[in-house]
């Protein structure tokens, strides 16, 4: 009669014909065994083979191991053959459970017939326009950085041509900006080329596309990057701001007016930083620059939260229609009474005229969805008069100024007067006919199947439901919340949970992204031990789910979990 595994020091005892002696050498030797495979090396692993961009999308677990034994994880590792080059990887490991629990109705968390929609306040009245700060003189435009020596030239194929340096570029050389090579020993490796690649393998390089390009073995020519500086007698004002657009004009070289992106602000010196591959230097004072901001002047000073910093105001009826549009509000009463926005088209204006709009709109109820929002979450507007109040916008405020009603942001919004469309939430409720609150946690994850619409049906490019909230309303409401952007409502029951998880980590381990240039370097690794401590019976499913994908060519993804 066979013994079970594992064999334990007490069923080796001395039973003829058995010899204790023989019995106790077997179990030690498969004590010995199974911590080569187990604690010797790892318990479980997990992985995807090859390239990963075939499960990019794929949402569902991308590998499942059962248990042979009764296992509590303490670490797990993980890596890739070959990283990608932006981003991050993000995995997660879920315990799976099949509960096949009937569904009785699926219900929006709020739902109400919406009476109007109106916009917030009545149109403010622009008194004027003025620029945010006075146009300033450029004395001077010069190149930000010094040029770099080349040192030798190598062709690589498909056009690619890699200028070695003498010096490293730094991070102000990126991929697309444009450099010029000047004074290299052919003529064909001169010219303004766009950065395909910089630092390749870990060298002072540069990669350009270049057909004509041809190799070159001795110190010859240099790069120059075509960021400008443009110098000024003083600060520039904090107005300027980089990322923001200004205006450079009537200088010598037409080739230096335009509306440019700024790149930097007073990088070690009065200056504004540019990138402009056809750009030109300038000894002499000549031309200007103007920021892209403009003050919207009123009578009394301007309410928030209606009008917000970061949030795009209309503005309609102005005298000039370059100062009508929807501009992000980048001060609010700036030393008046005023909104300061982004438009780099705008021009002045000293009299009244035109109108400002906020963009939050107010959705009137037949009931007070007080109890169902918060501040944050999303409402589902759908079947309104006019196809612009529909979508999934974030709500911004609860019951203003009266109740039954909600304020959401939309740029597309128009007015509404009658009673048309219907306010929902994206939270569903997925209910039961008995409590099941024994099976669902906050930590839970669930598949369904079968369900009327297929909204709620799992999908292999639709992530598993977190569970938001169990038996949301009490006593017998048995249920659990699930958010669901657009989904409907389902009355007749139909479909069941198939599947329950939950995550064995108390957050998911990432892994960065590890590159020597662009070039992805192999053999990146990463280990977790925030794992949240419980047995994981035999015969438990986990699966493998990969939550963030680097951008770029990863491969081979490898999981293993040790106790």
């Amino acid at each position: 009669m066979a013994l079970p595994y594992p064999i334990n020091a007490t069923q080796t005892d001395a039973k003829s014909p058995v010899d204790d002696n023989l019995m106790n050498s077997i179990r030690l030797d498969l004590d010995y065994l199974d911590t080569l495979f187990s604690g010797g090396n790892y318990n479980f692993s997990f992985g995807l083979d090859g390239q990963l961009i075939g499960a990019f999308g794929f949402k569902r677990a991308v590998d499942v191991v059962p248990l042979y034994k009764d296992f509590t994880p303490s670490t797990c590792r993980f890596g890739l053959r070959k990283s990608g080059v932006a981003g991050q990887l993000q995995i997660d490991i879920r315990k799976h459970n099949e509960v096949k629990i009937p569904i009785t109705g699926i219900d929006h968390q709020f739902e109400g017939a919406t009476q109007s929609v109106t916009r917030i306040a009545p149109a403010l009245a622009t008194q004027s326009i003025t620029i945010a700060t006075p146009a300033i003189s450029t004395q001077s435009i010069t190149y930000a950085k010094s040029a770099i020596n080349v040192q030798s030239i190598i062709l690589l194929g498909n056009n690619q041509v890699q200028y070695n340096l003498a010096s490293a570029p730094d991070d102000d050389f990126s991929i697309g900006d444009s450099v010029i090579f000047a004074s290299c020993t052919t003529p064909a490796n001169n010219g303004t080329f766009t950065i395909v690649e910089k630092n390749k393998s870990g060298g002072l390089n540069i990669v350009i596309s270049n057909a004509s390009g041809v190799a070159q073995v001795s110190p010859a020519g240099n790069m120059q990057h075509t960021i400008f500086s443009y110098n000024f007698t003083n600060p520039v004002n904090a107005q300027f701001v980089a990322g923001e657009q200004a205006v450079f004009a009537t200088h010598t070289s037409a080739n230096n007016n335009g509306t440019l992106t700024i790149y930097k602000v007073n990088e070690g010196g009065n200056n504004l930083w540019v990138k402009k591959s056809n750009g030109v230097t300038q000894a002499g004072v000549a031309g200007t620059a103007s920021v892209g901001r403009w003050v919207y002047t009123y009578t009394l000073p301007i309410t928030t939260p209606d009008f917000t910093i970061g949030e795009r105001a209309s503005f309609v009826s102005h005298t000039n229609p370059l100062n009508n549009g929807n501009f992000i509000i980048t001060a609010i009463n700036s030393g008046g009474n005023n909104l300061v926005v982004q438009n780099q088209f705008g021009v002045a204006q000293g009299g009244a005229g035109g109108t400002a709009n906020t963009n939050r709109w107010i959705y009137s109820l037949a009931i007070d969805p007080s109890s169902q929002f918060i501040v944050g979450e999303f409402a589902q507007l759908e079947s309104h008069t006019t196809a612009s109040n529909n979508g999934i916008f974030e709500v911004k405020q609860i019951n203003r100024s009266s109740l039954n009603n909600l304020v959401i942001f939309n740029e597309a919004g128009v007015t509404q007067a009658g009673i048309a469309g219907f306010t929902r939430h994206t939270k569903k409720l997925i209910k039961f006919a008995s409590d099941q609150s024994s099976v669902f946690s906050t930590l839970s994850f669930i598949e369904n199947v079968g369900t009327v619409s297929g909204f709620y049906v799992k999908n292999d490019s639709v992530s598993p439901f977190q569970v938001l909230q169990v038996n949301r309303g009490g006593g017998a409401n048995y249920n659990v919340v699930v958010r669901v952007d657009g989904a409907p409502s389902q009355a007749s029951p139909a479909g069941y949970v198939q599947t329950e998880a939950r995550s064995i980590f108390n957050s998911p381990p990432t892994l960065a992204v590890d590159v020597t240039s662009l070039e992805a370097n192999e053999w990146v690794k990463g280990v977790s031990t925030n794992m949240i401590a419980s047995n994981l019976t035999a015969g438990t499913f986990l699966g493998l789910y990969v939550l963030q994908f680097p951008s770029g060519d990863p491969q081979t993804l490898r999981v293993t979990l040790h106790s």
